[in-house]
């Protein structure tokens, strides 16, 4: 681990980090040096959306995705994923940082955030007719936002963001998926809270990769292409669009013109 002599609150900034990143970036593995380029990328233009909280929420999304990606396991709930993953991060982080820093700051807007009803999927099974009861929806609520504040009283970070990260999630569904309105003041909230999770998490966890590489080191689904590979994958692509286009002529739904109409047409023989 590279220890980088920074202030707590300058340890996250995106110049410290990339910064740091800088510092160990040859003993980086090959995944692990696109991992933290897209990711500082995505923190970078996420920080340009001051006054766009849609805008900053998208891409912050894609940056912590950019941490998390891969890490879904079949036949688990979008909470059990998020569990496993903080319960990770956790474990790498020996200066209790996710602890300290994220839930002595974030506890008050974590709650909020699990207590809306509007990102609880829960109440929209109901609200569409697909749940038994009516009342049940307000009951898993009640105590889910119980068990969380339990969680927050008691310094776990993972169960908190876990179930943070299950609404915010839904969100991100709202969103990405055009169940949203733009800058709609009805979705200001989630929003808001949203974005003041992610742009605080998001750091600490690359702060937190930057010290455990190997914690986080993960083949990518979609790497960076060799020069060489891109080079056959481009003669693929050429030699598809050939054969399109040799189909579209031999059906006679494109014209072959001959050397002299070219010539005409281009004004080449006057």
């Amino acid at each position: 681990m590279v220890d980088v002599l920074l202030s707590p609150d300058d340890r996250f900034t995106l110049d410290s980090l990339t910064a740091k990143r800088d510092l160990i970036e040859d003993s980086l593995s090959t995944d692990m040096r696109t991992r933290v380029r897209r990711v500082l990328s995505w923190l970078e233009r996420a920080r340009q959306e001051e006054d766009d909280k849609d805008g900053a929420f998208m891409f912050y999304w894609i940056a912590f995705e950019a941490v998390y990606a891969e890490w879904t396991r079949e036949a688990q709930t979008q909470r059990e994923d998020f569990r496993e993953f903080f319960e990770k991060a956790a474990a790498a982080d020996t200066r209790n940082t996710i602890r300290d820093e994220v839930l002595g700051d974030l506890a008050d807007t974590i709650l909020e955030v699990v207590a809306n009803p509007y990102i609880f999927e829960p109440f929209w099974d109901c609200y569409n007719g697909n749940s038994d009861s009516d009342d049940e929806w307000q009951e898993l609520l009640i105590s889910d936002v119980e068990r969380v504040s339990v969680r927050l009283e008691d310094g776990d970070a993972v169960e908190s963001l876990a179930a943070a990260f299950e609404r915010l999630c839904v969100v991100r569904n709202q969103i990405f998926r055009g169940e949203a309105t733009w800058n709609r003041y009805v979705n200001r909230s989630q929003i808001e809270d949203g974005t003041e999770i992610l742009a605080f998490v998001v750091p600490v966890l690359v702060d937190l990769i930057l010290d455990k590489p190997e914690v986080f080191d993960r083949p990518s689904r979609y790497p960076s292409v060799e020069s060489d590979t891109a080079e056959t994958v481009e003669d693929v692509a050429d030699y598809a669009i050939a054969v399109n286009v040799h189909r579209r002529i031999r059906d006679g739904q494109e014209r072959v013109y001959s050397s002299a109409e070219v010539r005409k047409e281009l004004g080449l023989d006057d």
